[in-house]
């Protein structure tokens, strides 16, 4: 199993616009829920600020995402990695 970490910052901010987007929010609206800036919002999704694991969190939560959902779409190269890593730990 590898991990991608490349580009890490950048992969994170476009899970979460992805997401925003395909559930028809905008970054303002994000944003106020959050309490912090569109303009925030809009430079984690660039993965030109620094995500905290209170931001993660509170960005799965808003779009109905969970860790796991994150760390596979982001972190493997391959998503059936996943179930093939799972099932050796069983």
């Amino acid at each position: 199993m590898r991990y991608n970490i490349s580009s890490a910052s950048v992969r994170i901010g476009a899970f979460f616009r992805k997401h925003r987007r395909l559930l028809g929010m905008s970054g303002k609206i994000l944003g106020q829920k959050l309490n912090i800036s569109q303009q925030h919002i809009s430079r984690l999704e660039r993965g030109q600020a620094t995500f905290s694991i209170e931001i993660i969190l509170q960005l799965l939560n808003e779009i109905d995402k969970t860790l796991l959902d994150l760390i596979v779409e982001v972190f493997y190269e391959e998503p059936c990695e996943v179930l093939i890593e799972y099932q050796r730990l069983r």
